[in-house]
């Protein structure tokens, strides 16, 4: 079945290709085709030749002599500091190296003689010391990858995965510490209780999170998102039990039952639910528990389940990804309007925790890759 994208993934990809991020970035975070993509942004693949006048000449001509005169500024101030024995030269052996430039030219710009530059590699660490030097290599990249979300297990896995490197967990646990690497960690969902029964509203999911496939049970769920200039902003979200994949998901400054409804309408844009048990769980909300919502549910032919009265537990997978996107995204963020938080929120749902994120729930794969296995 052809792939099929809501208007506002669409938007957000031609925000996002207008903002500078390059067609084939975009096909390789998000799964569409770079075809797709220009077909959207109505933009062919040759760029337009520029021509250069006669002012744009001079500009470049005043820019580079200030360049030249800024590195000539740097010459001086470094060859200070090595003569005051400030710079050690083998910390710049390290850092040609490090940056992979080429001998000749980096030594000469930096005053170290090439006999002295061989001479210091040719020193040859141990080969633990390698190891160590490639370990810690690979796990600053996994890190920052994840934009410091990873503790030592998911990166001791993506060692092993992605880089062929088996390494004990306390290794990378040291090798974590020594470069104060911490994980961001989510405080676990611990809802408050109350067991008393609403009679009309039955808990069909009633805890039982097993699943064989896809579209067997999903969860919905709404949550907050602040923006400074137009207050409280509302996401709501579908996530699939089955792959933990968020299917479907809505942003607006109203929070009512169309917000709930067209996150539905979007999760089931690409899924084949009429005529299958579907379970769909969600909390007691009005916006939940309205007719427009129910009705919708009918249409489809789908099986609503309610969480118990102040008991949310059965809901808990929905809550958890409302709480780690608020601890990875939202709290360390800052918008401004909402258009900032809704192409935040974009990126981070559908470039980041449906494709790059891995859990350790599903065998320590993303939920799109679980899916396509």
């Amino acid at each position: 079945m052809t792939q099929k994208f809501t208007p506002e993934f669409q938007q957000s990809i031609i925000d996002l290709y207008h903002s500078g991020t390059s067609a084939n970035q975009l096909a390789k975070d998000y799964g569409v085709s770079v075809a797709t993509i220009y077909k959207w942004t109505n933009k062919s693949h040759t760029a337009p030749s520029k021509s250069y006048t006669d002012d744009d000449i001079k500009r470049l001509e005043k820019r580079a002599l200030k360049a030249e005169s800024e590195v000539d500024i740097l010459k001086k101030a470094f060859s200070h500091l090595r003569k005051n024995r400030q710079i050690k030269t083998s910390d710049l052996v390290q850092f040609i190296q490090d940056g992979g430039f080429e001998v000749k030219l980096a030594t000469t710009l930096l005053g170290i003689a090439r006999s002295t530059f061989y001479s210091l590699v040719s020193d040859t660490p141990s080969q633990r010391m390698l190891e160590t030097r490639a370990i810690t290599q690979a796990i600053d990249q996994l890190y920052h990858d994840a934009n410091g979300i990873y503790g030592a297990p998911k990166i001791r896995f993506l060692l092993k995965q992605d880089y062929h490197l088996a390494v004990g967990i306390k290794r990378v646990q040291r090798i974590m510490a020594a470069h104060g690497w911490r994980s961001i960690t989510v405080k676990k969902y611990r809802p408050a209780t109350n067991h008393e029964a609403i009679f009309d509203r039955v808990n069909v999911l009633n805890q039982d999170f097993r699943t064989t496939n896809m579209n067997q049970k999903w969860l919905a769920d709404m949550t907050y998102v602040y923006t400074i200039k137009e207050g409280w902003t509302y996401l709501a979200s579908v996530m699939d039990l089955w792959s933990r994949r968020i299917i479907g998901y809505a942003y607006a400054t109203k929070m009512d039952a169309n917000l709930v409804i067209k996150a539905l309408d979007n999760a089931t844009l690409n899924r084949q639910v009429k005529g299958q048990r579907l379970i769909v769980h969600t909390d007691l909300g009005s916006q939940y528990t309205g007719f427009a919502f129910e009705n919708k549910l009918h249409e489809l032919g789908l099986i609503h389940s309610y969480s118990r009265k102040g008991t949310p537990y059965d809901n808990a997978g929905i809550e958890s990804f409302h709480a780690t996107l608020k601890k990875e995204e939202v709290y360390v963020s800052s918008y401004q309007t909402a258009k900032q938080a809704k192409m935040r929120l974009f990126q981070y749902i559908e470039g980041w925790y449906n494709r790059k994120r891995i859990h350790g729930s599903i065998g320590y794969l993303t939920p799109v890759a679980f899916e396509q296995k």
